[in-house]
């Protein structure tokens, strides 16, 4: 379904909020009524819950019971991130419904299990099943087409046109807690377009972050234009996602270039930046988001591009009591932040070498305090 390759690209696009509501059957009707409604096992005779558990090779009962929530009797979840919430509301035809939730965790967790993007969406089309929450996103990771501060101020200086009047905007200096820039274009109970600095974001939640440029524009769809995603994507297929994604983002939000003859910004120019982003279709090659956001092999492209030469300066510069301290001192420091996602991040890659895994945590670590001391 992927094309993978050893670099990341340019652009990528990606799913990263799924909502689907589906209806609750009969035969389960009838056993909440026998249970008083507090059995979660009525659930798993749901045709369509069935299909999802199928669809990302999840055994029916290995879940975690989280309890009860607002508006539903419960809340599932498989693995980490992929979430069942069970006997909500009714919809238009007056049915209960059941809910099935990938966030941008989910997405990528859905991913690392093999999810098939074009066979689900084939499925909610023809079952006419509710996607109440859709973001469809491109992450870009170069500034060849432009920055965050440049989108920033085009902003600020209305010189875009969007069908919402509504704009807002957080922007904060790297000095503060909580750094970065985000756009919003729309409103969060409509259509919106969101365009923030991915790479902050993640620098300040704590995760690794292995790239110089991470902008994220990402299209949030409701109800009645997700729908209308669906059927599209469904008809064009999925090689065409990138297409289909800049068609949606030209009708939500295009940045303008100021004429000096006329105000009416109908008929100023599209800012070649944005114009040159919207066009790049052929630039954008479809890879699985879970794999760039975690694999190895990305991270040694980020580390020789971002800090070899450094690396080569400051190692020439310095005697061999010192090499020795350098090595320790990152030992110190970074031993600590080596966990669990690491540990699975490392094995993947001894495979692909034929290398024998580590079998837990502690042997891993046991093996990085020996192997290093052989280095230095």
């Amino acid at each position: 379904m992927w094309n993978i390759e050893s670099t990341k690209p340019d652009i990528n696009v990606l799913f990263d909020y799924v909502t689907v509501t589906f209806p609750v059957d009969d035969e389960e009707t009838d056993f909440y009524e026998e249970h008083e409604g507090q059995s979660i096992y009525a659930l798993f005779s749901n045709s369509h819950f069935q299909h999802f558990l199928t669809l990302l090779g999840l055994n029916q009962l290995d879940y975690s019971d989280k309890g009860k929530i607002e508006h539903y009797d419960k809340l599932i979840m498989y693995k980490e991130h992929i979430v069942f919430k069970y006997n909500g509301p009714k919809n238009k035809m007056g049915l209960k419904t059941h809910s099935f939730e990938l966030k941008g965790e989910g997405c990528r967790e859905a991913e690392k299990l093999g999810i098939d993007w074009y066979q689900l969406f084939a499925y909610i089309h023809e079952y006419g099943l509710t996607v109440s929450t859709l973001h469809i996103a491109s992450d870009i990771f170069t500034e060849k087409y432009f920055t965050i501060d440049q989108l920033l101020k085009k902003s600020l200086g209305d010189e875009y046109i969007s069908p919402s009047r509504k704009f807002s905007h957080i922007h904060s200096s790297k000095s503060k807690v909580k750094a970065g820039t985000s756009l919003y274009f729309g409103s969060r109970d409509a259509n919106q377009v969101n365009i923030y600095d991915k790479k902050n974001e993640r620098y300040y939640k704590g995760y690794d972050v292995d790239t110089n440029v991470w902008i994220r524009i990402e299209i949030r769809l409701k109800s009645n234009k997700s729908w209308d995603f669906v059927r599209l994507f469904v008809l064009n297929g999925y090689e065409n996602l990138p297409s289909l994604y800049l068609d949606i983002l030209k009708g939500m939000l295009v940045f303008k270039s100021k004429s000096k003859t006329t105000n009416r910004k109908e008929r100023w120019n599209i800012w070649r930046p944005w114009e040159r982003f919207l066009k790049d279709t052929n630039g954008i090659k479809l890879k699985n988001q879970s794999f760039l956001e975690s694999t190895l092999v990305r991270k040694r492209e980020w580390l020789i591009h971002s800090a070899g030469r450094i690396l080569l300066e400051f190692y020439s510069s310095i005697n061999e009591e010192e090499k020795v301290k350098f090595f320790n001192e990152i030992l110190d420091r970074k031993i600590e932040k080596i966990n669990q996602t690491s540990l699975v991040r490392v094995n993947e890659h001894r495979q692909k070498f034929q290398l024998q895994t580590f079998e837990s945590l502690d042997l891993y670590k046991e093996y990085l305090l020996k192997d290093l001391n052989k280095i230095i």
